[in-house]
Parts: C-alpha cells; sequence; structure tokens
C-alpha cells in the first residue's frame, strides 16, 4: 500500500512539474517586467531610409498637409 501511494505522489508531482514548465510561453521569456514611468524600454525602431521620407513628404504635400 505505501508503494502504492508513493508512486501516486511521485507521479502527481512530475506531472504538476510538467503543467508549470508548459506555462512558460517562448513570447513571454525575456520581457520586460520592471517599468519605468515615462521612459520606453522596448526595442528601437529601424530607421526609415532617405528615399521613404522624401516619398512620405511628397504625398503629404500631395494631400494639401504641408
Amino acid at each position: 500500500m505505501k508503494f502504492k501511494s508513493k508512486t501516486l505522489a511521485l507521479t502527481t508531482m512530475v506531472m504538476l512539474g510538467g503543467l508549470f514548465l508548459a506555462g512558460c510561453k517562448e513570447e513571454e521569456q525575456d520581457r520586460i517586467l520592471m517599468f519605468q514611468k515615462g521612459t520606453y524600454l522596448g526595442q528601437d525602431d529601424n530607421s526609415m531610409g532617405g528615399t521613404t521620407a522624401e516619398e512620405l513628404r511628397a504625398r503629404a504635400k500631395n494631400q494639401g498637409a504641408l
């Protein structure tokens, strides 16, 4: 009877451990957990090429924005 209860306890612990490990999603790893008020701590944006900026200015000018 003792063997059966020990096996049940061990099996339960292994299953719970598996559930805890499965709960760690890859996209949640290395994310910011401590935030600083008024400061953006995320990744930097990619800079736009010079031609893209000129094209956007030309479109805005055609729309009467500038």
